[in-house]
């Protein structure tokens, strides 16, 4: 969720076309609603417990997993954007022996 936010903004900010149209430059993480979900045919593709949805909204990020026979998605986890986005740039860089698919 973190790289795919950050490539987002990237996107936005550097295009030229779009920055007038900007209420604020550059566009920050908080502004920026992003998730991730992992549904097949409408519903949760697993209900195992894992997480079937991620999103980043208002500088937090949030992870939720699907139960069997739980209709609810239920809250695995919150944790602030800027710590996540530590760890996740702190990590391997692209070129190293981990891929990036970002």
């Amino acid at each position: 969720v973190v790289k795919i936010t950050e490539k987002f903004l990237d996107e936005i900010n550097s295009n030229k076309e779009v920055r007038p149209f900007l209420r604020e430059y550059p566009f920050e993480p908080p502004r920026a609603n992003v998730s991730i979900s992992f549904w097949k045919n409408g519903k949760p593709d697993i209900a195992d417990g894992s997480v079937v949805l991620a999103f980043q909204v208002k500088n937090q990020i949030c992870y939720f997993c699907q139960e069997e026979g739980n209709p609810i998605h239920t809250l695995l986890a919150e944790e602030p954007y800027e710590e996540v986005l530590k760890i996740v740039m702190g990590g391997p860089k692209k070129g190293d022996s981990e891929q990036d698919p970002i």
